[in-house]
């Protein structure tokens, strides 16, 4: 039985940023926040399927393409992405390990499964940043699941 992934995809998607400046409590990062106003845009999309047919398996490939509309450069930045929600029981998926990768200075975590129990975050948040928009830059996510 053939199964339509793509329309049935639903993002769950958390990004953290946090600006330069050490903080050392949640009061002094949200007086920063709301005085710094960070914008930070993010799409995800499914640019690829490969349908294996000997055994029936799906690989997907997705790409998260991330912006900073801010004046000020984030650092710490945190995208999650639990796979769990997108392919609900009784479907079994599993993150290839190492399809991981990043671009510009976001730096992709090895050890990213897309569960709860393993690890949803998709990037070691202490060594990544985001530039300015004046940079007119924008940082990718890629990464391949296969589906069965």
């Amino acid at each position: 039985m053939k199964h339509n992934y793509s329309s049935r995809i639903i993002i769950v998607l958390v990004i953290i940023a946090c600006f330069t400046n050490g903080f050392s409590s949640n009061n002094r990062v949200r007086n920063l926040l709301s005085q710094g106003n960070p914008t930070v845009g993010l799409s995800k999309a499914l640019i690829n399927v490969d349908t294996l047919v000997a055994d029936s398996h799906y690989v997907l490939t997705y790409q998260l393409i991330l912006k900073n509309y801010s004046i000020q450069k984030l650092q710490s930045i945190q995208v999650m992405d639990n796979l769990g929600s997108t392919f609900p029981s009784p479907v079994n998926f599993n993150v290839i390990p190492n399809s991981i990768q990043a671009t510009g200075s976001l730096t992709p975590n090895p050890l990213y499964t897309g569960v709860n129990g393993g690890s949803i975050d998709l990037l070691v948040a202490i060594n990544s940043t985001l530039d300015t928009v004046s940079t007119g830059n924008s940082d990718t996510i890629t990464y391949k699941v296969v589906v069965f």
